[in-house]
């Protein structure tokens, strides 16, 4: 049995025990980064593969309910599946080019989907992977954005039909753009990188952006309470408008499933509403509480809800939305420096710093808000239609001057110094 010695454990001279694992080649035990590499390339492609399929089947089996009962259009069912690609595509925030036009200002309830099934399915990559710190994190979220993006590019030429051109471009970009940050937050919080990524921000930061996230959540409560109300004022218009499409039950139904998915993009416009800047429903037209200017509106019920003549008496009161909005961010941001180990807030510059920063905060989130319900809404005067693009800069400026008040009137001793 001598032929077992070469398996069992030795022991050296200063009684340690070992075994005879390494190989005759002398082959370093060393990882290999390329190695390491090929599966978060694998599972990233996986995970852009099974969003994409997701989210394209959830869509065309919609796409195809609203196709079987419109026989009378006469399209066929390749036609269908390009026009669900084409509507994947939109939910992504991709331009389409429409004969005069293009129809970029798609639902931001759609949008919800794939952001959904991205997050979802990084998530599920990072936590079969065993990813655990920032950088392969970073890498499979790469590989992912990148892939969901050229399969979207391409999805975007083979959609392509006479009447309608998803621009791949576009695609690509949008794309790519929702799959960086909804991926990335999924990988991320998976590989439980988040807490220390919060932490390594400055206090100040921290402050800012905390007080920015009450701010703007804030102000879209209060958008979308004056949406609610609006169109509750002009119900008897909306179901005027609705009967006027003559649907029938299953079409009726798809029409409110369009509506509730372009609900969220309605409370963005209201939200800048009760802004101040408004938006247009067309070019040269303007809805704000300074007035409103209207031509013909498309026939859509959530439309319903525009105001007719000029704003006021009570809509000069959506006005303290944004003012209450910035007293709230104030008020908790206060406390949230109180409870620090070591107050941040201990002068007038911190304070203007940290108030002005929460302004910031709202208006760059309120910009990326507007940024994917903004655009064109069909050919002609209506490739003008949503926010300006300066609502973000009225909605910075607003929530940080009142945050930064209140932070001061909160600390009456910056006010009035004592004198000696």
């Amino acid at each position: 049995m001598g032929w077992m010695t070469g398996l069992l454990p030795t022991t050296t001279p200063a009684g340690t025990r070992h075994r005879h694992a390494a190989p005759a080649s002398g082959v370093s035990a060393a990882p290999d980064p390329a190695g390491q590499s090929r599966p978060l390339l694998m599972a990233g492609l996986r995970a852009a593969a099974s969003a994409a399929g997701l989210g394209l089947l959830t869509v065309t089996v919609l796409v195809l309910l609203g196709w079987s009962t419109a026989a009378e259009s006469g399209a066929s069912a390749g036609e269908a599946l390009r026009s669900a690609v084409q509507v994947w595509l939109v939910g992504h925030g991709a331009a389409l080019a429409v004969p005069g036009g293009r129809f970029s200002v798609g639902p931001l309830g759609l949008m919800a989907l794939p952001a959904v099934l991205l997050y979802l399915a990084a998530a599920r990559a990072t936590r079969a992977e065993a990813v655990q710190s920032l950088r392969p994190a970073v890498s499979l979220t790469a590989v992912l954005a990148g892939a969901y993006a050229v399969l979207s590019a391409l999805l975007a030429l083979l959609a392509r039909t006479d009447d309608v051109r998803p621009l791949p471009v576009s695609a690509f970009l949008a794309a790519g753009l929702l799959a960086t940050v909804a991926g990335g937050a999924g990988a991320l919080r998976a590989a439980g990188c988040w807490p220390g990524l919060w932490r390594r921000l400055p206090t100040p930061v921290r402050l800012a952006a905390a007080g920015g996230g009450t701010a703007l959540a804030t102000l879209v409560a209060g958008g979308a309470l004056v949406a609610a109300a609006a169109l509750a004022a002009h119900h008897d218009r909306a179901v005027e408008l609705i009967r006027g499409l003559d649907a029938g039950t299953l079409g009726g139904l798809l029409l409110f499933l369009v509506c509730l998915l372009y609900a969220p993009t309605a409370v963005v416009w209201s939200t800048s509403y009760v802004s101040g800047p408004g938006f247009a429903v067309g070019a040269g037209t303007v809805v704000s509480p300074w007035g409103t200017e209207l031509g013909a509106a498309p026939s859509f019920p959530l439309l319903a809800a525009l105001p007719a003549g000029d704003g006021a008496g009570l809509t000069y009161l959506v006005l303290g939305v944004p003012l209450a909005a910035g007293v709230l961010a104030g008020l908790l941001t206060d406390r949230r420096d109180r409870r620090l180990a070591s107050p941040q807030l201990t002068g007038r510059r911190p304070v203007a710093g940290v108030g002005m920063g929460v302004g910031a905060a709202a208006g760059l989130a309120f910009a990326l808000l507007t940024a994917v319900t903004s655009g064109a809404a069909g050919p002609g005067r209506l490739g003008e239609a949503g926010p300006p693009w300066w609502s973000c800069l009225v909605v910075a400026v607003e929530i940080g001057v009142v945050a930064t008040v209140t932070l001061l009137v909160r600390r009456p001793g910056l006010l009035h110094p004592a004198k000696g």
